[in-house]
């Protein structure tokens, strides 16, 4: 960003781009990819649909947590079952996290979770 004498850098500015020269912005989510819905057609119900889209994901997300604890009772035959069954557990967690955001992400699941 290039100040010249006539046109005063604001406080918001000179914050913004000190934090960019720190790197605060380097690992934002989203990254290097297209913001959404700048496509140019216009959704007047764009947040509805994105709130009903998170909200089902969070359903998602808490079902899959009350199974993950009742399976954390469970008893298995074998340490292989056990570990099939983390397994599967894991694969789910990988389909719900893609739909949340990283701060209500399910954290990975280690077998040591079910002995």
């Amino acid at each position: 960003m290039d100040v010249t004498p006539f046109e005063p850098e604001s406080l918001a500015e000179r914050e913004i781009r000190e934090a960019m020269e720190r790197g605060e912005f380097d690992d934002l989510e989203g990254s290097g990819r297209p913001i959404p819905g700048l496509d140019g057609n216009y959704d007047p119900a764009w947040w509805a649909r994105a709130w009903v889209r998170r909200a089902r994901a969070q359903d998602a997300a808490w079902e899959l947590c009350r199974r993950i604890r009742k399976e954390k009772f469970a008893r298995f035959d074998s340490d292989t079952d056990r570990q099939r069954r983390v397994e599967a557990l894991s694969a789910e967690i990988e389909v719900v996290n893609a739909d949340l955001p990283r701060d209500e992400q399910i954290p990975v699941l280690h077998i040591e979770d079910f002995q």
